[in-house]
């Protein structure tokens, strides 16, 4: 038995429109239907209640293979010739002593130069009368000139580290700033820093989901704070605080400590819970 089509131009424009306005229902209904489904497969975005937030920190330490100096040449004179050659003078005897010693070239460089005027307050002439108030008088005088320049230098043989802080202090520069001990793979003792704090972070995850008696899910957010210093160098023979003039009179051959640098990641993860 075959059933015959309808014949839509045999309805009345009443009916016509009854039947697009029921057909314009279903697909509505349809479409409600399909996104509720989607919506009710998708994880809900609020997981309030529904976590486990927890923190973790990571350390790891690394040796040292780099270390970096900075020290500056300054010089006071008349004029801002004088002063700049005189400091030419004397930076290039300092970078001759270090490449003797095994400094390559491309391991110096030049930070910074200046030349500035110095000027020093001259009081006048006290022209007041005798047990009156007399304000203070004078003026800035121009009484020379400061040339300086700053160098900084890096080195892989960290055996030559005591050697230039010597050179230095037989320079009489100022200003020494160093050693900055650093690694030329910092990202690797990141990378352990960062899997044992997530490792840890699990652990203590699994024992609150435990103690609640639930199942631990997927990570639904996570974020890391990362940390990490220099160690203060031990110097053999010489007190910490021990000034630059008394270096610069002795001048020995420090043997400096590289120690190790520690490495730090704290780690914020929020867990799903099942």
């Amino acid at each position: 038995m075959k059933m015959s089509k309808p014949n839509l131009q045999n309805l009345t424009p009443t009916d016509a429109l009854m039947s697009m306005g029921a057909l314009f229902l279903l697909i509505l209904t349809i479409s409600a239907v399909t996104l509720l489904v989607l919506r009710l497969a998708q994880p809900p975005n609020d997981y309030a209640g529904r976590t486990i937030t927890v923190s973790a920190t990571g350390d790891a330490y690394q040796t040292p293979d780099i270390a970096e100096f900075s020290y500056t040449v300054r010089k006071e004179g008349k004029s801002v010739s004088e002063t700049q050659s005189e400091v030419t003078k004397q930076s290039n005897a300092v970078m001759v002593s270090l490449k003797a010693i095994g400094v390559k070239s491309e391991d110096i460089q030049t930070q910074n130069i200046s030349a500035n005027p110095k000027y020093e307050w001259q009081n006048k002439p006290n022209t007041c009368l005798p047990n009156s108030y007399c304000p203070p008088d004078g003026k800035n005088v121009l009484v020379g000139y400061e040339s300086s320049v700053t160098t900084s230098v890096r080195i892989r043989d960290l055996d030559l580290a005591g050697k230039i802080l010597a050179i230095l202090g037989d320079a009489n520069v100022s200003d020494i700033q160093g050693p900055q001990f650093t690694t030329d793979d910092p990202d690797k003792a990141m990378s352990e820093a960062r899997n044992e704090a997530l490792a840890r972070a699990r652990l203590k995850a699994r024992d609150m989901a435990t103690a609640m008696d639930v199942r631990l899910g997927r990570v639904v957010s996570f974020n890391e704070n990362q940390g990490g210093g220099y160690p203060v160098p031990m110097y053999a023979g010489m007190e910490k605080s021990m000034s630059m003039d008394a270096v610069a009179v002795s001048a020995p051959t420090i043997e400096v400590q590289t120690g190790q640098n520690k490495v730090s990641v704290t780690v914020n993860v929020i867990y799903r819970i099942k």
